[in-house]
C-alpha cells in the first residue's frame, strides 16, 4: 500500500494485476505532458481565460499533473466519464461562458461535440478529428495560442470591413443621388456614381491583405524550424551513409583476406 501511495504521489496511475485470488504485481502508468502545455496555460491566464482540466484519471494524479502546468485545483475535474465531461462543459455554458475544448482521444469526442469551439491535436483519434472545428497538426500546444491570435485578427478585420462599408455608403449614397445639388449645385456624373460603389469594395478586398503582415513572422519561424529539421535529418542520413560505407569497406577487406 505504501508503494502504491508513493506512485500516486508521483502522478502515476496505478494498476494492480491479479489472476483469480493470486496477486501478481503492480503496473504504474504515467501520462506525458505535451510540449508547450505549461507555456500555453500561462499565456491563457495572462489573457484572463479560465483553464479547466477534465480527465478520467485519479484525482491525485490529475492534481499533480495540474500543478506542473499551473492549473488551479479548483479547476481540476478528475475521475469523470466522457459523458460527465460534456455535462461540465454544458454547466459552464449555462453560466454564460463560451467554452473551447481541446482533446486528443476518443473519450473526448462527446465533450468536443458539446463545446462551442473544439480543437483536436494531430495525433487524436479519428472520431475526435471529425468532430473538431480546428485540428492542430503538431503535439506542441504552444501553437494553440496562434489559433486564438489569428481568430482575433480575422474578426478585427471583419469589423473594419463592415465599418468602412457602412460609413462609406452612408456618406456616398446621398451624394451619388444628388443630395448636394440643391445647396451647392454639385453633382456626380452617373458613370462616376456607379463607380463609387466599386470604390467601396476595393478597400474591403485590400484590408484582408494586411493579415499577411501578421502571418509573416510566424511563417518565417515555421520555415526556420522546418529548415532545422531538414538539416538534422540530412545529418542523420549522412551519418547512416558513412556507417554503411564503413561496413562495405570492412566487408570488402574481409573478402580480400579470404581470397588471399
Amino acid at each position: 500500500m505504501e508503494k502504491t501511495l508513493c506512485l500516486l504521489e508521483e502522478g502515476k496511475t496505478v494498476i494492480h494485476v491479479a489472476v483469480g485470488n493470486i496477486f501478481f504485481g503492480t503496473l504504474a502508468v504515467s501520462d506525458m505532458i505535451k510540449p508547450g502545455a505549461a507555456k500555453l496555460v500561462r499565456w491563457l491566464r495572462n489573457e484572463s481565460i479560465d483553464v479547466w482540466m477534465l480527465t478520467g484519471d485519479h484525482v491525485t494524479t490529475a492534481n499533480i499533473i495540474a500543478s506542473k502546468i499551473r492549473i488551479t485545483p479548483e479547476h481540476v475535474v478528475a475521475g469523470v466519464l466522457p459523458s460527465e465531461k460534456a455535462q461540465k462543459i454544458e454547466e459552464l455554458q449555462r453560466e454564460g461562458k463560451k467554452v473551447l475544448m481541446v482533446g486528443d482521444g476518443i473519450n473526448d469526442a462527446i465533450a468536443l461535440a458539446q463545446a462551442d469551439v473544439s480543437v483536436a491535436v494531430g495525433t487524436a483519434a479519428d472520431l475526435s478529428l471529425q468532430l473538431a472545428d480546428v485540428v492542430l497538426l503538431t503535439d506542441n500546444l504552444s501553437r494553440f495560442s496562434f489559433i486564438l491570435e489569428i481568430s482575433r485578427a480575422t474578426f478585427r478585420h471583419v469589423k473594419i470591413n463592415l465599418g468602412w462599408a457602412f460609413i462609406y455608403n452612408i456618406i456616398m449614397l446621398p451624394v451619388a443621388a444628388g443630395a448636394l445639388y440643391v445647396p451647392t449645385k454639385f453633382s456626380i456624373p452617373p458613370g462616376l456614381a456607379g463607380l463609387s460603389e466599386l470604390f467601396s469594395c476595393i478597400p474591403v478586398l485590400l484590408f484582408p491583405l494586411f493579415m499577411y503582415l501578421y502571418l509573416v513572422p510566424r511563417g518565417e519561424g515555421r520555415k526556420k524550424e522546418d529548415e532545422g529539421k531538414w538539416k538534422e535529418k540530412e545529418m542523420v542520413n549522412k551519418a547512416a551513409s558513412s556507417e554503411e560505407e564503413e561496413r562495405v569497406v570492412e566487408d570488402s577487406d574481409e573478402t580480400r583476406l579470404l581470397l588471399d
